[in-house]
């Protein structure tokens, strides 16, 4: 019983050793087929070289040997030259071989990317990123860029791999032609030690693996003191001594792993590599020797038969490639699940478009909602929630923290569906509309809004990029958002690269880049938008600013455009037509400003309370 669960574990291991090997090959499909062709070619000649220079090399010595005594080197001359000719070749193939290694791995890697890229991005709602399975698979993704081990270097060394085996046959062909039962002794030796190694450099994988989530969160730290968002309470709070151990922490927990299996290794192979290839080495040379004193063997094969045999054993090391091919190999499922997803995911384009001319009129019918995988956590974020948003009409959303106003936006917006109920624009449901033609018609301010890495006019025009961005219209854009005087003075005006990292780029405050926000957000609506949702949209500007800013897109959307406005800020809410009041994930009041203050409920408590703080936003205009 337990032979067959032994010959049943072999099989199954061969067999995945078989496919993940077939699945790295797959991949050289995505290289330009001139370019495997040719690295092809050169693994052949590659491969055979050091085969034929060992031959050539025999043949040399057998003639300089015939050639003692005689003053005619004529007969020597061919052989030099061809013993020449061929390491003139080597030496050349060697900066070819790296350049083509290169030329591969960057190839599949980058097909890579846009495949990954193109998969992450599908789909136009947000549901199939959210499962743990997409978040580990795009966290292990994050070696195509900081990590050297991807699905190229493993393609690059499946070939690599090949060229050895290449050299390795050609070389035990050779060796048989002398005495087939060393050439077989010497090969089975160094397979023995190669499956040896490679079976040990995969328990290093796995350990690397292990270290994964360490690893993640030392980047994370040494991110963390870089990054302009959290350096400066880093300093204020002393934390770099912390930072530091912390991030020593992190490597060594994440690289303890990989040092132990490559400690154990070492020493359980280091014992058989010594043994086998000993013992190989031993019978080879013996029967060399033996076979030399008979006159069995001149000059030449002996020339030719003892570094062939070496040359046989030099593979019996641990190869640098099968590590480039196990990571290769240990990255393709977390490819596969992203793509998985992305198949998963809705068509944004299929489906009914939705009216570009008109202010639509969302509702929300019946509707709860829970987070992918957070539906054994607790409750939904949303319950049961009824709510119509006429045409161009402005709703202001407010409650406390987790009350759920955030994922109602984000359901009205289709970046999510919900888990029971409708969401329906001019009165069909989002499930049977195009997504991408509604989301074309929104102008979004979220609370962590997009901070372009290009110039200004890239960070506005960004909202509308069918439409051809004008001077004229970025600065009308510009002057809404009241940003068009520090745009002005920047270095460079509106071509003024906002992003550190470049030499001349130039960053902003808070309160600015919340502006350019808020400029992308008027672009949109000059451009076409029908829904403009501002989701906190103020929280790096003053009062006043923020009452002003409001204000001007409240009065630009009126009866062009709906608006929902999430806040804590009831002076702002209270610019709307309408209010609704969640908690908990439910709807508890609905009306407007006048309608709720009368009621005496939980907005007229919270706003007596923001009243008594900022006495000045109740006064009357």
């Amino acid at each position: 019983m337990r032979r067959a669960e032994s010959v049943g574990r072999s099989r199954s291991q061969l067999t995945r050793l078989v496919s993940s090997r077939l699945a790295l090959v797959r991949l050289l499909a995505l290289a330009s087929p001139a370019l495997v062709v040719v690295r092809v070619v050169v693994m052949l000649v590659a491969g055979l070289l050091p085969v034929a220079l060992i031959v050539a090399g025999g043949r040399l010595s057998g003639r300089v040997a015939g050639s003692l005594g005689s003053s005619d080197l004529r007969p020597v001359v061919p052989s030099f030259l061809l013993v020449m000719g061929l390491f003139l070749l080597g030496e050349v193939l060697g900066p070819v071989l790296g350049r083509l290694r290169w030329r591969v791995t960057k190839s599949v890697d980058g097909a890579i990317r846009e495949r990954v890229v193109r998969a992450a991005l599908s789909g136009a709602d947000l549901t199939h990123l959210q499962g743990d399975a997409h978040l580990d698979a795009m966290g292990e993704l994050q070696g195509l860029i900081r990590w050297a081990a991807t699905p190229g270097q493993g393609a690059a060394g499946i070939l690599a791999l090949a060229q050895d085996y290449v050299t390795v046959l050609a070389a035990t062909v050779v060796l048989a032609t002398y005495q087939p039962l060393v050439a077989a002794a010497v090969l089975a030796a160094m397979l023995v030690m190669r499956v040896r190694w490679r079976r040990a450099t995969l328990r290093i994988v796995e350990a690397w693996r292990e270290g994964d989530r360490a690893r993640r969160e030392g980047w994370y730290l040494a991110a963390l003191g870089l990054e302009r968002a959290a350096r400066l309470e880093v300093r204020l709070f002393g934390l770099r001594h912390w930072l530091n151990t912390r991030i020593g922490g992190a490597g060594v927990a994440a690289w303890t792993p990989t040092w132990q299996e490559r400690r154990a290794g070492m020493g359980g192979n280091g014992a058989w590599h010594m043994a086998l290839t000993g013992a190989a080495t031993l019978a080879g040379l013996s029967w060399a020797a033996s076979s030399a004193a008979e006159g069995a063997l001149d000059v030449a094969a002996l020339v030719v038969f003892v570094p062939m045999m070496f040359l046989v054993l030099m593979f019996a090391g641990s190869s640098p490639e099968d590590m480039a091919v196990e990571y290769g190999v240990k990255i393709l499922p977390a490819i596969e699940q992203v793509e998985r997803d992305a198949r998963a995911a809705r068509d944004g384009d299929a489906g009914t478009p939705v009216d570009p001319v008109a202010a639509p009129t969302v509702e929300l019918r019946d509707v709860s909602f829970a987070y992918p995988g957070a539906h054994e956590a607790g409750p939904d974020v949303l319950s049961d929630v009824n709510l119509t948003i006429p045409g161009g009409s402005s709703l202001a959303v407010v409650g406390l923290n987790g009350a759920g106003k955030t994922t109602l936006v984000r359901l009205l917006c289709g970046l999510f569906a919900p888990t029971s109920g409708a969401v329906r624009v001019n009165g069909d449901d989002l499930t049977d509309v195009s997504l991408s033609s509604w989301q074309r018609l929104i102008a979004p301010l979220f609370q962590g809004f997009l901070r372009m890495p290009g110039d200004v006019t890239d960070n506005v025009a960004t909202s509308a990029v069918d439409h051809v961005a004008s001077e004229a219209d970025v600065t009308a854009a510009l002057d809404a958002a009241g940003a068009s005087g520090f745009a002005r003075r920047l270095p460079q005006g509106v071509a003024t690269h906002l992003a550190t990292p470049y030499v001349d780029g130039s960053d902003l405050s808070g309160g600015q880049w919340q502006r350019l926000a808020h400029a992308r957000a008027a672009y949109a609506l000059d451009h076409g938008a029908r829904l403009l949702v501002l989701d906190e949209p103020t929280s790096n500007l003053d009062t006043a600013a923020e009452e002003e800013l409001v204000r001007r897109l409240v009065e630009q959307t009126a009866e062009t455009a709906t608006t929902v406005l999430v806040t804590h800020r009831l002076a702002l809410a209270r610019r709307c037509d309408r209010i609704v009041v969640l908690a908990h994930g439910r709807v508890v009041e609905h009306g407007t400003h006048e309608e709720l203050v009368a009621a005496r409920g939980r907005y007229a408590d919270a706003f007596e309370l923001q009243a008594g703080m900022y006495p000045w936003e109740t006064d009357d205009e």
